[in-house]
């Protein structure tokens, strides 16, 4: 038998009503302290009409006030589905309390963080929830006449947040070519992020092809490591940001490098049957000690390519060996 929290999950309104005309309260908790509203909020299976009957039968946003328990709002963050939190945002009454769930997606450097404090600002949040400055504001939702304006009256473009990003870094997820311009001749371009992110790691995370390509025209390190060993061109293989790869190949980034990354053993082989498959003439299948050893070590792009069979054909065409790699074992 479905619970409400399964039914909304699944986008069934017909099932929730079902479980609501039994008595099962909207703001009930299941196993995993989850609500209705949670559930269906993080689940692709629901749309927005799902939020909007839930909170329109009293669901709330924080259902425990007062208790440790996880906002609604974390997990449309989560989810990285922008329209969701916007609803979410304008149905709560005090935008102060997205603080913390949005303070946890920047600090991932989620793709659509930035998106995510264009939304808290536009539903009455003030910069101070996140700790941000005038310019950082600007380098993250504004224009680049914003920009201009908080650097002359006297903005920091050095300063940083509590997760190490500085105005540029904020610019780079944005993508706004202008900004970038105009804070990569006033700032420090050897800051790093908390983790060891350069430039580039910053573009790719926001899958920013148009800014890759001009930092790599800039002279940016194409090989340079962050804290988890992952040079750009392994961190877009991941990312499946196919054209961030194309670009970063293109302009000569090593695909022999490797990372230290603890990836599992079936990860790793997903992506090998799914490119074997795909081959007219494959070798032979990695057999599992060989998957258990570059899980624990650590695999190049090719291995790390998250299933995407275009980037994983980009790799082989600037020299990624699978016959090699297959020969290996």
């Amino acid at each position: 038998m479905s619970t409400i929290q399964e039914y909304a999950a699944a986008g069934d309104i017909a099932g929730i009503e079902r479980e609501l005309a039994k008595g099962v309260s909207v703001n009930d908790l299941d196993e995993n302290y989850d609500t209705a509203l949670g559930r269906a909020a993080i689940s692709p299976d629901a749309g927005l009409e799902t939020l909007r009957f839930l909170l329109s039968e009293g669901a709330h946003i924080h259902p425990n006030e007062g208790e440790e328990w996880t906002s609604v709002l974390w997990y449309a963050l989560v989810g990285e589905d922008n329209e969701k939190l916007r609803l979410l945002v304008d149905a709560q009454p005090n935008p102060r309390e997205f603080q913390d769930d949005l303070a946890f997606s920047l600090s991932r450097d989620l793709k659509d963080s930035i998106a995510m404090a264009r939304i808290l600002f536009e539903a009455g949040g003030h910069p101070d929830l996140l700790n941000w400055s005038g310019l950082m504001v600007a380098a993250a939702v504004g224009s680049k006449a914003d920009v201009e304006r908080e650097l002359a009256a006297g903005g920091n473009p050095l300063e940083c947040d509590e997760y190490g990003k500085t105005p540029f870094a904020m610019s780079l997820l944005d993508g706004d070519l202008g900004k970038i311009e105009l804070l990569s001749s006033v700032s420090d371009l050897n800051a790093r992020g908390e983790f060891r992110q350069a430039p580039l790691h910053y573009a790719i995370e926001a899958d920013q092809p148009e800014v890759v390509h001009w930092l790599i025209q800039h002279g940016e390190e194409l090989n340079e490591k962050d804290e988890f060993g992952k040079t750009p061109l392994i961190l877009a293989a991941t990312r499946g940001a196919t054209e961030c790869v194309r670009h970063l190949l293109q302009g000569g980034a090593r695909i022999d490098v490797t990372d230290k990354r603890d990836r599992t053993a079936a990860e790793i082989k997903a992506n090998f049957e799914e490119i074997h498959s795909s081959m007219a003439d494959p070798p032979p299948l990695l057999d599992d000690k060989f998957f258990e050893r570059m899980s624990q070590l650590g695999g190049e792009p090719a291995i790390t390519a998250a299933s995407n069979l275009e980037i994983v054909r980009l790799l082989v065409d600037y020299g990624a060996d699978l016959q090699e790699i297959s020969d290996y074992m």
